[in-house]
């Protein structure tokens, strides 16, 4: 078994052409000990670099990344496809070599809290409404890891707190790690 969830060696800060500006790499890991909820502090355009490197999103060819869990990733502007429900937002992981029954669908629209909500279509709902949906996408995943990046800045504080509750909940109940850039 694994000692680290993940593991960064060798990665260089870069500037925004992708010219390396540190001169010392940094190295991390989050030790799987340490599961549940991390917030990383550090200069914004490295939070976001380090996400994507995570996510897959970005490559970095000094950077050796070793990752030995599941990665869900939840861009700032927390996206859903506007013309499915909520219910259909989750089917349609079904569509990438997955299969989940109604009932693990229903479950993960229950733990997010819509459950009112699963035949909507949330076209013009909010980024906390959108978030949600997000949440039980990674549930449905069984992702060990959730990469937030930074939602909640786009929150009302009431909005804010009920989301960082419901995370909180989410961590305890399927055992993942949120790890928040904020």
């Amino acid at each position: 078994m694994p000692e680290n969830l993940f593991t960064v060696n060798n990665w260089y800060e870069k500037d925004s052409y992708g010219k390396r500006i540190s001169t010392k790499p940094i190295n991390f890991y989050l030790p799987i000990e340490d599961k549940g909820k991390v917030i990383i502090l550090g200069k914004e355009y490295q939070k976001s670099d380090i996400f994507k490197y995570l996510a897959g999103i970005k490559k970095d060819s000094s950077a050796e990344i070793i990752i030995n869990t599941t990665i869900f990733y939840i861009p700032t502007e927390a996206a859903s496809l506007p013309w499915l429900t909520v219910k259909e937002n989750l089917e349609v992981l079904n569509k990438l070599n997955t299969t989940f029954t109604e009932i693990e669908i229903k479950n993960a629209i229950e733990q997010v809290g819509l459950s009112d909500y699963e035949n909507y279509i949330p076209q013009y709902k909010n980024s906390g409404f959108r978030f949600r949906i997000l949440l039980a996408r990674a549930i449905l995943l069984k992702s060990e890891v959730v990469l937030i990046e930074n939602v909640f800045s786009l929150l009302d504080p009431l909005t804010n707190d009920e989301l960082l509750r419901l995370i909180n909940k989410i961590s305890s109940d399927n055992k993942t790690t949120f790890i928040i850039k904020n």
